[in-house]
């Protein structure tokens, strides 16, 4: 079923000369100030829960076998944050002790870091769109214990039309993520 469908669109994607898949996926917070994060492996709506590793990898390796490169690209969902404010989103984030919220974050990430590594996942991004911490100096520290999991690049991506400063963090590739009007 879904395996099957999912190597045949890896096929296509590179029949259209695709060189690399970006495979986002959510992770959880309960709220803006929040200090947690999380994997949801289960919820109301299958379409909105976060993969188990296990799915991931099966995914990279028909990927892979496709002749794709892969971009793991965790994301905050915003389905709870919205329901606090429709202002609310991944780039206001504020939570109220940064370390703990980081630690929460390296702890939901590490098993698809782990995921990574042993599938030779091409790149992984670390941040993406979390403009309101995008420049917190605990990124060093995240950075560093990732790198102890995963040896693979690890991206960066900040949004592009917002005010946030944008520059090169050590030991990452740079991401801009662009919404042109199309």
């Amino acid at each position: 079923g879904n395996v099957g469908q999912i190597s045949k669109m890896s096929t296509q994607y590179k029949a259209l000369g695709a060189n690399s898949i970006a495979l986002a996926f959510p992770l959880y917070t309960p709220s803006i100030t929040s200090n947690a994060v999380y994997a949801r492996l289960v919820c109301g709506n299958r379409n909105f829960q976060s993969p188990p590793p296990g799915l991931l990898a099966s995914i990279v390796q028909l990927a892979h076998a496709a002749g794709l490169q892969v971009l793991l690209r965790p994301l905050i969902d915003q389905q709870a944050l919205f329901r606090e404010s429709p202002k609310d989103w991944r780039g206001v984030l504020a939570p109220t002790n940064l370390a703990a919220w980081f630690r929460s974050y390296v702890r939901a990430i590490t098993p698809y870091l782990r995921m990574a590594q042993t599938n030779h996942v091409e790149h992984v991004a670390i941040e993406t769109e979390l403009n309101s911490i995008a420049n917190a100096s605990n990124w060093s520290s995240a950075i560093a214990a990732s790198h102890g999991i995963y040896k693979g690049d690890l991206a960066f991506n900040y949004s592009w039309n917002t005010p946030v400063k944008k520059g090169w963090k050590p030991y990452t590739s740079l991401g801009i993520d662009t919404y042109p009007v199309v």
